[in-house]
């Protein structure tokens, strides 16, 4: 249970703004997750002095996420997540840099992990959103990072999987185009022979086949999402 306090009010026309404050306060609470009774004219003495910015080096996480050293990065969040419980800057300031944690994360995604199937930037953030304080953010993203790094492992000692994601990219990003092997084997650098064989062996399908299951997938969406015939 936690109890927020706001300043004591007489006139009924008061309740709205008083009641718009106790949600401010909940904001607060978001990055004080040991706090369980909280003021507001207490939060006004502690944030009366903010600072504009706080020091955040973005550089060394994005560096730790492509050597993919996981004990710094976790060092870096957990130093972000102590600090933030001060509330030295504003709370608008600190979801900012919530969210460019993020952001780096998916670019490190498209870059190193080329599209991989199970990246889904609409799920992350709707995790995110029902995240109910800075220190669920902190285990969370590091279990995501961790298993980032692990499918990475993963892909290198089996790199034929690698390729297929790639093919599998190909196919997803040109279903309008005529799609014959010799097209994907071009957009890949491999021979046409190669494509065909190293899909079955790990799909357990042909191409023909997965170019099809997209198709259908594409064309049910667009059933249900739009009114063209």
């Amino acid at each position: 249970i936690i109890i927020l306090q706001i300043v004591g009010f007489s006139e009924l026309l008061e309740a709205h703004d008083n009641y718009q404050s106790l949600e401010r306060l909940l904001d607060y609470l978001y990055f004080m997750p040991h706090v369980y009774f909280l003021n507001q004219e207490e939060i006004k003495d502690k944030i009366s002095n903010q600072t504009e910015t706080m020091d955040i080096d973005f550089d060394a996480f994005s560096e730790a996420l492509i050597s993919r050293d996981i004990g710094k990065i976790e060092t870096i969040l957990k130093s972000f997540i102590t600090e933030a419980a001060g509330l030295n800057v504003s709370v608008e300031y600190l979801h900012g840099a919530i969210l460019k944690f993020v952001f780096l994360y998916n670019h490190f995604m498209r870059d190193i992990m080329k599209g991989n199937k199970n990246m889904n930037d609409t799920q992350i953030f709707k995790d995110i959103n029902e995240l109910y304080n800075s220190e669920d953010f902190y285990f969370w993203f590091v279990k995501l990072i961790k298993t980032t790094f692990d499918e990475l492992s993963s892909m290198e000692e089996n790199p034929k999987r690698a390729v297929v994601q790639l093919i599998e990219k190909v196919i997803v990003e040109n279903l309008t185009e005529n799609l014959s092997l010799d097209f994907i084997a071009e957009k890949v650098f491999l021979s046409p022979k190669y494509v065909s064989r190293i899909f079955k062996e790990e799909k357990g399908i042909n191409i023909t086949q997965f170019i099809t299951e997209c198709k259908l997938k594409k064309a049910t969406k667009l059933l249900l999402e739009c009114n063209t015939p």
